[in-house]
């Protein structure tokens, strides 16, 4: 055990990782043995697409089919070639998905590894192991552990980037640019937050450099999501969501038992103009954020089993996310690590609260989230261990020097 836990310190990253995997590869092993066990139900389109793939099948496939293929291509290009050697076995997908999933967790430990000690950045990599929710979106095929590994990798590179020159510095710009090109054929709406929060990002540099990354940044957001399919800046499918999030949250709706809005109702000629709309999403963002951050709450009636499952997770997540707030102050102690994952997380946790339809999607989504807050939270336990540990040992110069204390020592 001595020399397990001498490796551990010496390797956190790899050895978080493999711990990560090992969990991962038996929750795919436990759920082979429980029938109609995962709690995803949509994940057989991405599997059929890539078995159509590689049956020759895909000449029959509509534009949607063809769209939806090319646009989640970082994800089902390897699942297909996977296919294509294998055979069409859903386990070794779940697999692939499985080492990207534990892949999100090394990498949250490696962008902590940047400024905190060992033990610390060890916790953020054990919360993400064993979250039962980061466990279950890991071993399905879906293609959120690897937006989580595509931002998270990102992070890391802006964070080594910013304290970077010479070669190491052109690495971290072109792997900068080949991950958001990557995201941004995994999530589009994803890509472009990460793109604006890589300008904002750009502003920490000292000032005689400022002006040159700033230009570099807004070159790099605005260029790259439109490779991807995004438009300029990636705003087009931003903009086309933001033009009517209602639509988008009863669209949602349709056909979810955990809907929280209604499903839309009959077409009409004339839609609601956009003050009204403007104002029904104000309205909505409260319950949006709770959905997203807060729901579904332990007291919850609902006995669904997949719903049971949330609510063991969200009491886990609770702690988790009071730290985080408590993190949030130390983003301007540690603005190379924390900026970027911090903008980000609020582009992506704003986006969804003011999009989602039904609570099983919101608690998918939330996924992309939990990486972000579990780094947070990390630095927030930290800062609240430094101020137990600075109140239990007074300072000398503190002690009255008329107590007896004082007059022995």
């Amino acid at each position: 055990m001595t020399r397990l836990s001498e490796y551990v310190v010496r390797r956190p990253t790899l050895s978080v990782f493999a711990i990560a995997l090992v969990i991962r590869l038996g929750a795919i092993v436990l759920g082979s043995l429980i029938p109609d066990s995962w709690i995803a139900l949509d994940d057989a389109t991405y599997s059929q697409l890539a078995q159509q793939m590689v049956a020759g099948e895909s000449g029959s496939w509509s534009h949607y089919l063809w769209d939806l293929y090319w646009s989640t291509s970082t994800f089902l290009v390897p699942l297909t070639g996977l296919y294509w050697i294998f055979g069409p076995t859903e386990y070794v997908g779940q697999i692939l998905v499985a080492a990207v999933g534990a892949g999100a967790v090394a990498l949250t430990v490696r962008l902590a590894r940047e400024v905190l000690e060992v033990r610390w950045a060890l916790a953020a990599g054990a919360v993400l192991a064993v979250l039962p929710s980061q466990v279950a979106w890991s071993v399905v095929l879906l293609k959120d552990a690897w937006v989580w590994s595509a931002t998270a990798a990102l992070a890391l590179v802006i964070a080594i980037a910013l304290r970077s020159r010479g070669r190491v510095l052109v690495a971290a710009i072109l792997g900068s640019v080949s991950l958001l090109f990557l995201l941004g054929h995994l999530r589009l709406q994803s890509s472009f937050v990460a793109a604006w929060s890589l300008v904002a990002a750009a502003v920490l540099v000292p000032r005689e450099r400022r002006l040159a990354w700033i230009g570099g940044a807004l070159l790099i957001a605005i260029s790259v999501p439109w490779l991807a399919g995004g438009g300029p800046g990636g705003t087009d499918p931003v903009l086309a969501r933001a033009d009517n999030f209602g639509e988008a949250r009863a669209a949602g709706a349709v056909g979810a038992d955990s809907a929280i809005v209604a499903e839309p109702p009959s077409p009409t000629t004339d839609g609601p103009d956009a003050t009204n709309r403007l104002v029904t999403d104000l309205s909505h963002l409260p319950r949006g954020l709770s959905v997203m951050l807060l729901e579904p709450y332990p007291w919850d009636p609902n006995r669904n089993l997949r719903v049971v499952f949330a609510k063991i997770d969200t009491i886990l997540w609770y702690p988790i996310l009071g730290l985080a707030l408590v993190g949030l102050a130390q983003v301007k102690n540690h603005p190379r690590v924390l900026v970027f994952p911090t903008l980000s997380g609020a582009g992506m946790l704003m986006g969804y609260a003011l999009a989602e339809g039904n609570l099983g999607t919101a608690f998918r989504h939330r996924g992309e989230l939990v990486w972000i807050v579990a780094l947070l939270a990390t630095f927030g336990a930290r800062s609240l261990w430094e101020r137990h540990k600075a109140r239990r040992i007074a300072p000398v110069g503190s002690l009255d020097h008329d107590s007896p204390r004082a007059s022995h020592e």
